[in-house]
């Protein structure tokens, strides 16, 4: 916001506003030199968190093997389900084939009886 001083020449008028936007310019420039220093302490927080990893296990490395368990249960869970539904059609067939070859000798049973 320039100042309005009596008495000024066009370019005395003129090198002032220069002036305030100039100073104007210098202070958004400080400003955003301030905010990339904020920016850059955050990224190597960042980097050291997931990359380095601080003392402990890198996340990368964490999510690595929880993806290695991951596919395990899975590889598991469908060893499992192919267990119980393979013995789930044992099962079934062995009581069709057993209610087929007993069926008559307890109809005869049945019959006999009084």
């Amino acid at each position: 916001m320039p100042i309005d001083l009596p008495n000024l020449t066009e370019t005395q008028k003129s090198f002032n506003s220069m002036q305030t936007n100039l100073l104007s310019l210098n202070t958004a420039i400080n400003n955003l030199q301030e905010d990339e220093k904020e920016r850059d302490k955050k990224v190597n927080k960042l980097n050291e968190v997931v990359l380095i990893g601080n003392g402990e296990v890198a996340i990368r490395e964490t999510v690595r093997t929880h993806t290695a368990f991951i596919n395990e249960i899975k590889y598991w869970m469908k060893f499992v389900i192919g267990v119980v539904i393979a013995q789930l059609l044992t099962f079934s067939i062995a009581a069709v084939i057993v209610y087929i070859k007993f069926l008559p000798v307890l109809e005869k049973l049945a019959t006999n009886q009084p």
